[in-house]
């Protein structure tokens, strides 16, 4: 199990490469759901820490590339060097919240990624319901 938090997160590229900052939760959506390596279902409204967001279930497609940082696809990396970002291996199934924070909030944007093996999937996002929901953010 994993859970993760990434703030101002970027897409993959083809070739394990950040892709361009998205210009919010909605565009980083689109680019998960559009990566070839990745199936996503539709993005669903949902609130975290009273702030809209979106929900979408990612799993590694059949034949899906890998990267060399990590035996797996990757779903998004940070805006920075300090590690290679969230991977997602066959047999896992991933769900990320996408949120838009609001003005005052640094970062702009945040992804709660949180995967299992696909027969724990169920049993671990109810053990992780209550982390979720605990989730507050506080302008500085």
């Amino acid at each position: 199990q994993l859970l993760a938090v990434v703030a101002d997160p970027l897409p993959v590229e083809i070739g394990c490469r950040q892709g361009p900052a998205p210009a919010d939760a909605q565009s980083l959506a689109r680019s998960i759901r559009s990566d070839p390596d990745l199936e996503a279902t539709e993005p669903v409204a949902v609130s975290v820490g009273g702030i809209e967001a979106l929900r979408i279930d990612v799993v590694a497609a059949t034949g899906a590339s890998v990267c060399e940082e990590g035996p797996a696809p990757q779903v998004v990396t940070p805006n920075d060097h300090d590690w290679y970002g969230v991977f997602l291996g066959q047999g896992k199934r991933m769900r990320l919240y996408l949120l838009d924070l609001p003005e005052g909030l640094s970062p702009r944007t945040l992804a709660i990624a949180i995967s299992a093996p696909e027969p724990d999937f169920e049993h671990v996002m109810e053990a992780a319901k209550p982390i979720v929901d605990s989730i507050e953010f506080h302008a500085r």
